[in-house]
C-alpha cells in the first residue's frame, strides 16, 4: 500500500513538472510587439543603410534586443542577410569603398579582410588593384542587419562582381590579410576558403607576402596610436 501511494505521488509530481515545462503560447500582443520591434530594426539606417526589406529565413532569427549568444552568432547573422546592387563611386583604400544605390551613399568596408594602411608597403598597389576591379562599376553587396559599424564608422559588407567574391580575390592575390574577427559573417565553408586563400598567397609570396614578416594593419594602427600618445605627453 505504501509503495502504491509513493508511486501515485511520483506520477503527480512528474505530471506537474511536465505541465510547467510546456511553452507558453505567445499572445497576439506579444506577436504585435515583436513585429513592431523587427520593423524598427529594419528601418534603422544604422542597421540597414539601403533601406531594403528582408525575408528572415533561418528559423526566423532576428534579435530585437539583448545580446546574441556567442555560440549562435553565425546563425543569427546569416539569417538576417540582405543583398543589394550599388555603384562604386570611390575607392578609399584597399578595402574601403564609397557606394551609391541611387538614393543612398554609404562607406563600405569589405568584410573578412584587412588591406594595408596608408604608409604600409603595398598600400598604393592594393588601392590601385581595387580601383581597377571596381571603380565606376555595379557590384552586389551582401550585408546583415546584425552587422555593426566598426570603430571607424564603416559599414561592413561582402562585395561581389560577376558572382565573384572580391574579398576572396584580394586574399588570393596577396592584397589583404584574412580578418578572423569577421568569421561569423560567413558560412563555415566560405570562412575556411578565406583562410586557405591567405595561406596560399603567403606560400607564393604574392603582394604583402613579398616581405618576410609583413606587419598586420591592426598592429600598425596600434603602433601609430602609441606613438601619437607618446608625442602628446612629451
Amino acid at each position: 500500500m505504501k509503495r502504491r501511494l509513493m508511486f501515485l505521488v511520483f506520477l503527480l509530481l512528474v505530471g506537474k513538472n511536465f505541465a510547467f515545462a510546456q511553452p507558453t503560447p505567445r499572445t497576439l500582443e506579444q506577436i504585435r510587439r515583436e513585429t513592431s520591434e523587427r520593423n524598427r530594426i529594419i528601418n534603422n539606417p544604422a542597421n540597414n543603410p539601403f533601406n531594403r526589406n528582408i525575408s528572415v529565413s533561418r528559423n526566423g532569427r532576428l534579435v530585437t534586443s539583448g545580446k546574441i549568444p556567442n555560440s549562435e552568432i553565425r546563425s543569427y547573422v546569416l539569417a538576417a542577410q540582405i543583398s543589394t546592387e550599388v555603384k562604386v563611386l570611390t575607392v578609399g583604400s584597399g578595402d574601403i569603398l564609397l557606394v551609391d544605390d541611387g538614393a543612398n551613399k554609404v562607406v563600405i568596408r569589405i568584410i573578412g579582410i584587412d588591406a594595408p594602411e596608408a604608409g604600409q608597403p603595398i598600400y598604393e598597389e592594393a588601392k590601385k588593384n581595387l580601383s581597377d576591379l571596381l571603380l565606376g562599376k555595379k557590384v552586389v553587396l551582401k550585408y546583415s542587419l546584425h552587422n555593426l559599424k566598426d570603430d571607424a564608422g564603416y559599414f561592413p559588407a561582402r562585395v561581389f562582381i560577376g558572382g565573384k567574391d572580391i574579398g576572396l580575390n584580394l586574399l588570393e592575390n596577396g592584397f589583404a590579410w584574412y580578418n578572423e574577427k569577421d568569421k561569423y559573417f560567413f558560412e563555415k565553408k566560405d570562412d575556411k576558403e578565406n583562410a586557405k586563400a591567405e595561406a596560399t598567397a603567403q606560400v607564393a609570396k604574392l603582394g604583402i607576402w613579398q616581405n618576410e614578416k609583413p606587419q598586420k594593419p591592426w598592429e600598425y594602427k596600434k603602433k601609430l596610436e602609441k606613438e601619437k600618445k607618446k608625442a602628446a605627453r612629451s
